[in-house]
């Protein structure tokens, strides 16, 4: 059995979703064969990933946060931009995972993301980790929430080093207050 499903999300968005392992879901986002990734996943999943990426050109990967299981591949990417609260402090927020090797990532700049027909505002929502940002494709209104929030109103842990409920709490009424009509979580299943 494979250790991914890929599948479409809407015309222009797929998930690459781990079966068994620990890693966060990818979601491409495609047009005219190039790509935008939100994160990575881990570096054993990196091969399935190469797989689905394919021919097509990876223009930039826009990190959720700093966690191993969303990051760890993102070395593999010549582009990967993460929020610079967490790319300050990826050994600490990764301290549980020994084996962790820091990848080579890019300070994010906040600034609204033009890629063909996508307009991505990248929002900073700290509280899972200083740095965690959710990302919000204004035309098509989908939100790509990472471990801030997921299906069925779940919320992300603060529990693991540098997170912060207090934070976390006024992160998840700033993203409830977005009108987004699909979410596209860190891991599990989406939701309409």
């Amino acid at each position: 059995m494979a250790k991914t499903e890929f599948f479409k999300v809407t015309d222009s968005v797929y998930c690459l979703r781990p079966r068994q392992t620990l890693s966060s879901n990818v979601y491409f986002l495609e047009h005219q064969n190039k790509l935008v990734l939100i994160d990575t996943g881990v570096c054993s999943l990196y091969p399935e990933l190469k797989n689905a990426v394919g021919s097509r050109l990876v223009e930039k990967v826009l990190v959720t946060h700093g966690h191993f299981d969303h990051v760890e591949a993102a070395g593999f990417f010549e582009k990967a931009f993460l929020h610079k609260d967490d790319l300050n402090n990826l050994s600490e927020l990764n301290s549980f995972m020994p084996s962790f090797q820091t990848p080579k990532v890019l300070p994010l700049d906040l600034k609204k993301i033009q890629f063909g027909p996508f307009s991505i505002q990248p929002i900073h929502v700290p509280g899972h980790t200083p740095g965690s940002t959710v990302y919000f494709e204004e035309n098509s209104r989908v939100l790509f929430s990472g471990d801030s929030l997921f299906a069925g109103g779940v919320h992300g842990r603060t529990d693991l080093p540098l997170g912060n409920q207090t934070e976390y709490t006024k992160s998840v009424e700033k993203i409830l207050a977005l009108n987004y009509s699909l979410l596209c979580p860190g891991h599990g299943e989406l939701e309409r």
